[in-house]
């Protein structure tokens, strides 16, 4: 079975708990970027598909790992439905350091404009943000929670950057090339590999 770990991307969801340019240490101490991105069911509806398809795989994996019918794995879906709304939520994480099999590293995402340009200094992201993500699911399996796939966030596009009190920093148009757009007096250059993802969006 192929392991090989794809790189996909969000719809455009409105955050909660953004922590995009400071890593968050209160409940784990090797620091976790992350947030939780909210969607009504019809835009999410490509992106739950692709998850579905990766869950599918990780209950597999687990169910030959641990010779077991597929029918008892249990399984810690990688995103919730609100029952009442029908929005669907994502919980997407980075951990800042690593200790990896080949030594320890830091990490975090990518952070780019409406226009794609890498933002070096941290801008507000407050709860209501409209933002696009590029991640990659990782399939994993405990006895405890059973199999899923986790939400490895990698880039983050801020379309709409809301501050504290509920005003935009960017365009409130919906089109994103009048979106968010960050300045800086020396912004340094991302590789081009890291952000050509966000020319043509899938979805």
């Amino acid at each position: 079975m192929s392991k090989t770990t794809p790189t996909l991307m969000t719809p455009e969801g409105r955050t909660e708990w953004a922590h995009f340019f400071e890593a968050d240490y209160k409940f784990n101490e090797a620091g976790i970027f992350g947030c939780t991105l909210f969607m009504d069911s019809a835009t999410a509806k490509p992106l739950t598909t692709q998850l579905d398809a990766q869950l599918k795989l990780s209950i597999e994996r687990a169910a030959e790992e641990n010779n077991k019918p597929v029918a008892k794995i249990k399984v810690n879906p990688p995103y919730t439905i609100n029952e009442e709304t029908g929005d669907v939520s994502f919980k997407f994480t980075l951990k800042a350091n690593v200790n990896g099999k080949n030594g320890s590293f830091t990490q975090k995402p990518l952070v780019i404009d409406s226009k794609k340009t890498p933002i070096t200094e941290a801008v507000p992201v407050w709860n209501g943000s409209r933002v696009k993500l590029s991640f990659q699911p990782v399939l994993y399996y405990t006895a405890l929670v059973g199999a899923g796939v986790s939400l490895r966030m990698k880039t983050v596009q801020i379309i709409e950057a809301l501050t504290g009190d509920g005003a935009s920093t960017a365009s409130d148009m919906f089109d994103v090339e009048d979106g968010f757009e960050y300045e800086a007096s020396a912004a340094t250059v991302a590789q081009a590999s890291d952000i050509e993802e966000f020319d043509d969006v899938p979805f």
